[in-house]
Protein backbone atom coordinates (compact mmCIF):
# COMPACT_ATOMS: atom_id res chain seq x y z
CA UNK A 1 0.00 0.00 0.00
CA UNK A 2 1.31 3.51 -0.79
CA UNK A 3 1.10 6.06 2.41
CA UNK A 4 -0.18 9.30 2.19
CA UNK A 5 3.16 10.93 2.17
CA UNK A 6 4.30 9.38 -0.73
CA UNK A 7 0.81 10.05 -2.65
CA UNK A 8 1.37 13.62 -2.07
CA UNK A 9 5.36 13.60 -3.16
CA UNK A 10 4.43 12.35 -6.56
CA UNK A 11 1.60 14.75 -7.04
CA UNK A 12 3.56 18.12 -6.44
CA UNK A 13 6.47 18.47 -7.82
CA UNK A 14 9.55 20.18 -5.85
CA UNK A 15 10.15 24.23 -6.23
CA UNK A 16 12.54 24.51 -8.12
CA UNK A 17 10.88 22.74 -11.14
CA UNK A 18 7.93 25.45 -10.69
CA UNK A 19 10.69 28.49 -10.77
CA UNK A 20 11.73 26.88 -13.71
CA UNK A 21 8.15 26.77 -16.04
CA UNK A 22 7.73 30.22 -14.83
CA UNK A 23 10.69 31.55 -16.23
CA UNK A 24 10.25 29.63 -19.88
CA UNK A 25 6.63 30.95 -19.27
CA UNK A 26 7.90 34.35 -18.93
CA UNK A 27 10.35 33.77 -21.76
CA UNK A 28 7.73 33.24 -23.97
CA UNK A 29 5.44 35.95 -23.65
CA UNK A 30 8.27 38.09 -24.52
CA UNK A 31 8.82 36.51 -27.40
CA UNK A 32 5.61 36.67 -28.51
CA UNK A 33 5.21 40.26 -28.22
CA UNK A 34 8.95 40.92 -30.01
CA UNK A 35 7.03 39.37 -32.70
CA UNK A 36 4.07 41.19 -33.00
CA UNK A 37 5.62 44.61 -32.27
CA UNK A 38 8.26 43.92 -34.67
CA UNK A 39 7.24 42.08 -37.56
CA UNK A 40 9.80 41.30 -40.46
CA UNK A 41 8.59 40.01 -43.31
CA UNK A 42 10.87 36.60 -44.55
CA UNK A 43 11.70 37.78 -47.78
CA UNK A 44 12.91 40.97 -46.72
CA UNK A 45 16.70 41.37 -47.51
CA UNK A 46 18.89 43.14 -44.74
CA UNK A 47 19.47 47.23 -45.88
CA UNK A 48 22.37 47.13 -48.07
CA UNK A 49 24.98 50.14 -47.70
CA UNK A 50 23.37 52.95 -49.27
CA UNK A 51 24.73 54.93 -52.72
CA UNK A 52 26.58 57.50 -52.57
CA UNK A 53 24.46 60.28 -54.65
CA UNK A 54 25.36 62.01 -57.94
CA UNK A 55 26.19 65.08 -58.48
CA UNK A 56 24.32 67.31 -61.04
CA UNK A 57 26.06 68.03 -64.54
CA UNK A 58 26.39 71.16 -64.88
CA UNK A 59 26.37 73.00 -68.64
CA UNK A 60 29.28 72.39 -70.75
CA UNK A 61 30.68 69.52 -69.34
CA UNK A 62 30.09 65.89 -70.77
CA UNK A 63 27.60 65.07 -73.81
CA UNK A 64 24.52 67.59 -74.10
CA UNK A 65 20.94 66.42 -72.96
CA UNK A 66 19.29 64.78 -75.13
CA UNK A 67 15.29 65.97 -75.40
CA UNK A 68 13.20 63.22 -75.74
CA UNK A 69 10.74 62.99 -79.04
CA UNK A 70 7.19 61.74 -79.03
CA UNK A 71 6.23 59.11 -81.67
CA UNK A 72 2.55 60.78 -81.03
CA UNK A 73 0.82 64.10 -81.25
CA UNK A 74 1.74 66.39 -84.18
CA UNK A 75 3.22 65.34 -87.85
CA UNK A 76 6.45 65.60 -88.97
CA UNK A 77 8.10 68.04 -90.93
CA UNK A 78 7.55 67.09 -94.76
CA UNK A 79 11.00 66.61 -96.32
CA UNK A 80 12.46 69.32 -98.19
CA UNK A 81 12.23 68.27 -102.40
CA UNK A 82 15.46 67.28 -104.10
CA UNK A 83 16.57 70.55 -105.92
CA UNK A 84 16.58 70.37 -109.58
CA UNK A 85 19.53 68.46 -111.71
CA UNK A 86 19.75 70.71 -114.87
CA UNK A 87 21.56 68.60 -117.93
CA UNK A 88 23.29 71.04 -120.79
CA UNK A 89 21.14 69.88 -124.21
CA UNK A 90 24.60 70.24 -125.89
CA UNK A 91 25.76 67.39 -123.83
CA UNK A 92 22.85 65.34 -124.95
CA UNK A 93 23.39 63.58 -129.02
CA UNK A 94 20.69 64.82 -131.10
CA UNK A 95 19.09 62.56 -133.28
CA UNK A 96 20.91 63.66 -136.77
CA UNK A 97 23.90 66.29 -136.73
CA UNK A 98 23.57 69.92 -138.42
CA UNK A 99 26.63 70.75 -140.08
CA UNK A 100 25.61 74.27 -140.07
CA UNK A 101 25.62 74.26 -136.42
CA UNK A 102 28.49 74.88 -133.89
CA UNK A 103 28.61 74.28 -129.90
CA UNK A 104 30.05 77.58 -128.71
CA UNK A 105 30.10 81.09 -126.75
CA UNK A 106 27.78 83.57 -128.09
CA UNK A 107 26.80 86.92 -127.30
CA UNK A 108 23.01 87.58 -127.15
CA UNK A 109 22.03 91.12 -125.91
CA UNK A 110 24.82 92.17 -124.54
CA UNK A 111 25.35 88.81 -122.27
CA UNK A 112 27.29 86.00 -122.95
CA UNK A 113 25.91 82.18 -122.98
CA UNK A 114 29.49 79.66 -123.17
CA UNK A 115 27.12 76.75 -124.08
CA UNK A 116 25.18 77.83 -126.85
CA UNK A 117 24.02 76.17 -130.11
CA UNK A 118 25.23 78.83 -132.84
CA UNK A 119 23.68 78.77 -136.21
CA UNK A 120 25.13 80.49 -139.18
CA UNK A 121 26.45 80.02 -142.55
CA UNK A 122 29.67 81.20 -144.10
CA UNK A 123 28.56 81.09 -148.34
CA UNK A 124 25.17 79.36 -148.21
CA UNK A 125 22.85 77.41 -145.98
CA UNK A 126 22.32 73.27 -145.72
CA UNK A 127 18.87 71.98 -145.38
CA UNK A 128 17.06 74.84 -147.05
CA UNK A 129 18.54 77.12 -144.84
CA UNK A 130 16.51 75.87 -141.52
CA UNK A 131 18.79 75.21 -138.51
CA UNK A 132 16.67 71.52 -137.72
CA UNK A 133 18.25 69.36 -134.16
CA UNK A 134 15.75 66.73 -132.55
CA UNK A 135 16.83 65.67 -128.92
CA UNK A 136 15.56 61.93 -126.97
CA UNK A 137 14.41 63.29 -123.84
CA UNK A 138 12.73 59.74 -123.19
CA UNK A 139 10.13 60.79 -120.11
CA UNK A 140 12.92 62.17 -117.75
CA UNK A 141 12.86 65.73 -117.36
CA UNK A 142 10.95 68.45 -116.32
CA UNK A 143 11.96 71.70 -118.07
CA UNK A 144 13.76 73.08 -120.74
CA UNK A 145 15.38 76.37 -120.76
CA UNK A 146 17.38 78.24 -123.52
CA UNK A 147 17.33 82.12 -124.52
CA UNK A 148 16.84 82.25 -128.00
CA UNK A 149 18.43 85.44 -130.21
CA UNK A 150 20.80 86.91 -132.91
CA UNK A 151 24.38 87.00 -132.54
CA UNK A 152 25.58 90.34 -131.29
CA UNK A 153 28.26 90.24 -133.48
CA UNK A 154 26.29 89.14 -136.87
CA UNK A 155 27.90 90.56 -139.83
CA UNK A 156 24.74 92.56 -140.83
CA UNK A 157 21.02 93.01 -138.80
CA UNK A 158 18.63 90.45 -138.86
CA UNK A 159 15.52 89.08 -137.40
CA UNK A 160 16.03 85.13 -136.24
CA UNK A 161 12.65 83.02 -135.75
CA UNK A 162 12.78 79.87 -133.14
CA UNK A 163 10.08 77.15 -133.54
CA UNK A 164 9.85 73.96 -130.31
CA UNK A 165 8.09 70.65 -131.53
CA UNK A 166 7.38 68.86 -128.24
CA UNK A 167 6.30 64.97 -129.82
CA UNK A 168 5.53 66.45 -133.28
CA UNK A 169 2.77 69.42 -131.58
CA UNK A 170 4.39 72.78 -132.78
CA UNK A 171 4.56 76.07 -130.28
CA UNK A 172 3.82 79.24 -131.37
CA UNK A 173 6.97 80.86 -133.14
CA UNK A 174 9.43 83.33 -131.35
CA UNK A 175 11.04 86.08 -133.15
CA UNK A 176 13.74 87.89 -132.07
CA UNK A 177 15.76 91.09 -133.76
CA UNK A 178 19.64 91.63 -133.25
CA UNK A 179 20.09 93.38 -130.08
CA UNK A 180 17.33 91.65 -127.87
CA UNK A 181 16.83 88.11 -126.22
CA UNK A 182 13.70 86.24 -125.55
CA UNK A 183 13.58 83.32 -122.81
CA UNK A 184 11.97 79.89 -123.25
CA UNK A 185 10.80 78.29 -120.29
CA UNK A 186 8.78 75.15 -121.40
CA UNK A 187 6.60 72.26 -119.25
CA UNK A 188 8.24 69.08 -120.74
CA UNK A 189 7.22 66.52 -118.41
CA UNK A 190 6.49 63.57 -120.19
CA UNK A 191 7.69 64.91 -123.82
CA UNK A 192 9.55 61.61 -125.81
CA UNK A 193 11.28 63.75 -128.58
CA UNK A 194 12.34 67.85 -128.40
CA UNK A 195 12.54 69.45 -131.80
CA UNK A 196 14.78 73.05 -131.86
CA UNK A 197 14.78 74.38 -135.29
CA UNK A 198 15.65 78.29 -136.54
CA UNK A 199 15.82 80.61 -139.33
CA UNK A 200 16.30 83.82 -140.63
CA UNK A 201 13.67 84.73 -143.28
CA UNK A 202 14.52 85.67 -146.69
CA UNK A 203 17.70 82.97 -146.46
CA UNK A 204 18.72 82.04 -150.46
CA UNK A 205 18.13 78.37 -150.05
CA UNK A 206 19.18 77.86 -153.98
CA UNK A 207 23.12 77.12 -153.91
CA UNK A 208 23.19 77.95 -157.69
CA UNK A 209 21.67 80.86 -156.65
CA UNK A 210 23.85 81.68 -153.95
CA UNK A 211 26.66 81.88 -155.69
CA UNK A 212 25.53 84.13 -157.93
CA UNK A 213 24.58 86.68 -155.18
CA UNK A 214 27.92 86.28 -154.28
CA UNK A 215 29.34 86.98 -157.74
CA UNK A 216 27.19 89.86 -157.77
CA UNK A 217 27.34 91.59 -154.43
CA UNK A 218 23.96 90.64 -153.35
CA UNK A 219 23.79 89.58 -149.57
CA UNK A 220 22.20 85.76 -149.35
CA UNK A 221 20.87 87.09 -146.08
CA UNK A 222 22.47 84.42 -144.14
CA UNK A 223 21.40 83.36 -140.25
CA UNK A 224 23.46 84.14 -137.31
CA UNK A 225 21.16 82.79 -134.48
CA UNK A 226 21.89 80.89 -131.31
CA UNK A 227 19.85 78.95 -128.60
CA UNK A 228 21.85 80.48 -125.61
CA UNK A 229 22.85 77.79 -123.38
CA UNK A 230 19.69 75.63 -123.89
CA UNK A 231 19.39 73.07 -120.88
CA UNK A 232 16.78 70.19 -119.52
CA UNK A 233 16.19 69.62 -115.70
CA UNK A 234 14.95 66.97 -113.68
Amino acid sequence: MTTPDREAGRRRPPPSLEAWAVVVAVISVLVALGAWFFPQSPGTPPPGPSTPPVPPQTAGTGSPPVTPTSSSGGESPSPSPPPPVNKWLTDLEPVKDDSDVEIEGVSIGGTMYERSLHYSCSAFCNDEGISDLTYVLGKSYRTFRAVAGVNDAAGEPQEGVFLVSLDGRDLDPVRVTQGHHRTIKLDVRGVIRLRLRAYRPGTTRNPAMAGANIAGGVSNRLPDLAWGDPKVSR
